[in-house]
């Protein structure tokens, strides 16, 4: 049976033949496209509506901004904070726009620094250098670098000064080449090398030419670079490739934003042009510089035995307990807070964010070329989810007085040891270069507020700020004090002039209270005068018990941990730095910084 089916009216049955099909399929692509297209149109223009211009595909934008303001590589891809090569190329990526504001930061910089003729020289100099050097006209920038990095190695030991040298050391003693591992701070002194002739004892090599002339062409031929062409890098459109080459922290790129941040920052914070133009050409950018095995490039003035020997005294094997930082796995960490009091150049918040990651830090300064050159440290050497968790406060620590917000001290910063940074200095210490700064005076308290960690408990404090612990812990209540579980800290009584010493009973109260921690202890002759004066371990909940057989078991003191001969004769030095006869402040809050 077959089936006939009938068409419906008004659909005539025609036969089509293959070249009308062909056409029909190529009118349904283009109708397609064109469909296609103008919903890619619409998408675009609803989305920049909802979201802003940050919307627009990178094909569509057009750029307002500065030309040189570009972001580029995210921190990960830069070699030195992650541990990689020093001299790995820096490796682009697709680049955005960053705000409107920092093209009058770059402008600032620029006119500040005068930052094209700046960076001229600098290119001519650094091309005369390579074909001066090595003979050849062809040479790469990086391979003149590294040849003459390796000509200029040396092995001399640094040196920091507190007290003018190792006088007090005997002659066998300063033959030992071990022996800075138990000399303190404040015994290094000028008899040893300086920083820029080779670095630190313990792996701390300074791999960056040293040249008379800090300002300008040196013995090769070439310009040494200050932290102002770093800054002129981030400000600038077109940076000679010669300068970008020789310094390692990335302005131009990975590290451009955070510099400008910086310079913003800065600004406001040093008012004193004079002295903070003065602070970025003294900043040299010491490459290569190893802490607890890994390498930074570090800030710090030429010369600077502060920077040598706090490398030398990181680099340490010893635990907290013996003077160290080790031992303190239990003590930092993912939620745990590290205060640095005297933070210096910041290579402590660097060896502290490399050995104990994720630790929340606050970095106390008073000395605002050391904030200034501390921020270079920590914005070139760390990735930003690092660089959050550190606060950097600019200020000093002041004495409990019921006018101590209003206080302001005078300091003197030393940019050949940026570590002694005090309102004690001698005067027969004074050097051409020093200078002088006045330091508002704040309360822990606030300085902790300020760095949104006032209700935080702090897990281990440093204390090495040359002198204000007798200002910071008198400050504190028994109960505040005895709430942080690691102190390490550097007692400073026997080196204060007697015209600057606090009273004896700030000295008793701070003495007792860092006294009863065993790192201190250990080699502080205050401590001697508390002989029967518990002690306890900077690993919590480890309880120091004496050695003998009896029951029941006795906590240690400081007679059983302080060092063997420390305290002889104990009584004759108390006599001679007037340990018990200083009865008023008087000396110790007067406007000066050399005694």
């Amino acid at each position: 049976m077959v089936s006939i089916r009938k068409a419906k009216q008004g659909f005539a049955l025609r036969r089509r033949t293959q070249s009308q099909s062909d056409k029909e399929k190529i009118g349904l692509v283009v109708a397609g496209l064109c469909i296609g297209f103008l919903l890619v149109v619409l998408y675009n223009f609803v989305f920049i509506a909802e979201n802003g211009p940050r919307g627009i595909p990178e094909s569509l934008r057009k750029t307002r901004k500065h030309p040189a303001l570009m972001e580029t590589v995210n921190d990960a891809q830069n070699p030195v904070t992650t541990g990689g090569s020093a001299n790995t190329p820096k490796v682009p990526r697709k680049s955005r726009p960053l705000p409107e504001s920092f093209n009058a930061i770059a402008l600032d910089i620029t006119e500040t620094l005068d930052c094209s003729k700046l960076l001229d020289e600098a290119s001519k100099s650094l091309k005369s250098g390579y074909r001066d050097a090595r003979g050849f006209d062809d040479v790469a920038a990086g391979d003149m670098g590294d040849t003459v990095r390796r000509r200029l190695q040396g092995n001399v030991e640094a040196q920091h000064g507190d007290d003018g040298g190792f006088e007090k050391l005997g002659e066998s003693e300063k033959a030992d080449p071990n022996f800075a591992d138990d000399v303190p701070e404040e015994k290094w002194g000028e008899q040893a090398g300086g920083a820029d002739q080779g670095g630190a004892w313990n792996g701390g090599i300074d791999e960056t030419p040293r040249f008379d002339d800090f300002g300008g062409g040196g013995g090769f031929g070439f310009t040494e670079l200050s932290a102002k062409h770093l800054f002129c890098l981030a400000a600038s459109e077109n940076a000679p490739k010669e300068v970008v080459e020789e310094i390692k922290c990335d302005a131009t790129m990975t590290k451009r934003k955070t510099m400008l941040e910086l310079w913003s920052a800065a600004r406001p914070q040093m008012q004193d042009t004079s002295l903070f133009l003065n602070v970025l050409d003294l900043a040299r950018e010491h490459k290569n510089q190893q802490v607890l095995g890994r390498y930074f490039n570090i800030w710090a003035p030429n010369g600077d035995e502060g920077m040598s020997y706090m490398l030398s005294t990181l680099n340490s094997d010893k635990d907290v307990d013996h003077g160290g930082l080790h031992g303190l796995d239990e003590s930092l960490g993912p939620g745990k807070l590290f205060v640095d009091v005297g933070s210096c150049l910041g290579l402590t918040c660097l060896a502290v964010t490399h050995k104990y990651p994720n630790t929340k830090i606050v970095s106390i300064e008073p000395a605002s070329p050391n904030w200034l050159m501390q921020q270079l440290n920590l914005r070139c050497n760390l990735e930003k989810d690092d660089l959050k968790k550190i606060k950097v406060v600019l200020a000093g620590v002041g004495p409990n007085t019921e006018d101590e917000e209003s206080l302001m001290a005078k300091f003197m910063w030393r940019p050949t040891s940026t570590t002694s940074v005090r309102a004690w200095t001698p005067a027969g210490e004074h050097k051409d270069g020093d200078i002088e700064l006045v330091v508002r005076l704040r309360r822990l308290k606030s300085i902790m507020a300020e760095a949104d960690a006032y209700d935080e408990s702090i897990d281990v404090m440093n204390l090495d700020c040359q002198g204000c612990e007798y200002n910071l812990i008198p400050a504190l209540t028994s109960e505040e004090f005895d709430a942080i579980p690691s102190v390490m800290a550097k007692i400073h009584w026997g080196y204060i002039p007697y015209s600057n010493k606090p009273s004896s009973a700030r000295g008793k109260t701070t003495h007792e209270r860092l006294c009863t921690h065993e790192n201190v202890a250990k080699t502080t002759k205050e401590c001697c005068d508390f002989p029967d004066l518990p002690v306890k371990s900077s690993v919590p909940g480890e309880i120091l018990l004496k050695e003998d057989k009896g029951f029941p078991p006795r906590q240690s003191t400081v007679s059983d941990v302080i060092l063997e001969g420390l305290c002889s004769e104990f009584d004759v030095w108390a006599e001679e730095q007037f340990l018990h006869g200083i009865q008023e402040d008087w000396g110790w809050v007067e406007l000066t910084s050399e005694a």
